[in-house]
């Protein structure tokens, strides 16, 4: 998916790519205002 913020689009996949390596992040998921997601953590 991208986003489109102050006229530069964005990967939301990348952003998710980059913050998985930090070492203390087990899992990232980014997502943009307005959408309806149900999120589980286990």
């Amino acid at each position: 998916d991208q986003v489109k913020l102050r006229g530069v689009r964005i990967e939301l996949g990348e952003i998710e790519a980059q913050l998985k390596q930090i070492a203390d992040i087990r899992d990232a998921v980014v997502d943009c205002p307005g959408r309806i997601r149900r999120v589980k953590s286990v």
